[in-house]
C-alpha cells in the first residue's frame, strides 16, 4: 500500500518552542484569575475545575476514504473568571488523544496524535428566571500544539512520525 508523502514533523525544539508559548499565554490568565478571586465578598468568584470525556477522532476530506475512528479520552482544568453579572472568561488548558486508522489487506495502519489544547472562551450566560437550569454560550480560539505521534503498521513495527501535521506547519 503506498501513501503519499506529508510534510515532516518539527524539531523536539519546535515542540519545546510551541509550549512555551503556550505557557506565556496562560500565565496572563491565571494573573486575571488572581485578581478576581481576591473581589470582596458578595462579588462573583473564579472558579476552577477540571474535566474530561471520551474523544472519538478522525479525519475528513475528499480523498480521506476508509479512515476509521480511534475512540481514546481528553481531560484537563478550566478556570470561570467573571468579567460582569452575564459575561465571562474561560480559558483551558487539556490533553486530548487522537488519530485514526486505515484497514489495509494486510492489516491497519493506525497513526496516534497527542495534543495540548489550550481554548480561549468568552462566554455569555443567558438569565433564565425560575428556573435551576443555567444556558450560557460560548465562543473564542484555540491554541493545538501536537506534543507526540506514533505510527503502528500491520507488520507490529510502531514508530515515532515522520509526517508533521496532516495540514500544514
Amino acid at each position: 500500500m503506498e501513501w503519499a508523502r506529508l510534510p515532516s514533523i518539527p524539531r523536539r525544539s519546535a515542540i519545546r518552542r510551541r509550549l512555551g508559548t503556550a505557557l506565556l499565554v496562560l500565565v496572563p490568565c491565571v494573573g486575571a484569575q488572581r485578581a478576581v478571586a481576591q473581589m470582596p465578598e458578595g462579588h462573583a468568584r473564579t472558579t476552577i475545575g477540571g474535566g474530561g470525556g471520551l474523544n472519538l477522532a478522525t479525519y475528513a476530506g475528499t480523498d480521506a476514504t476508509g479512515l476509521k475512528t480511534r475512540t481514546a479520552f481528553y481531560a484537563g482544568a478550566a478556570a470561570t473568571v467573571p468579567l460582569g453579572p452575564t459575561l465571562f472568561f474561560q480559558p483551558q488548558a487539556l490533553f486530548s488523544m487522537q488519530g485514526m486508522s486505515i484497514p489495509s489487506s494486510d492489516g491497519s495502519y493506525v497513526w496516534r496524535f497527542n495534543y495540548v489544547q489550550v481554548p480561549m472562551f468568552l462566554g455569555l450566560r443567558v438569565p433564565v428566571q425560575g428556573s435551576g437550569i443555567r444556558p450560557h454560550v460560548m465562543a473564542g480560539p484555540y491554541l493545538a500544539i501536537k506534543v507526540g505521534c506514533t505510527e503502528a503498521r500491520p507488520s507490529g513495527t510502531t514508530d515515532e512520525c515522520g509526517h508533521g501535521n496532516f495540514f500544514g506547519r
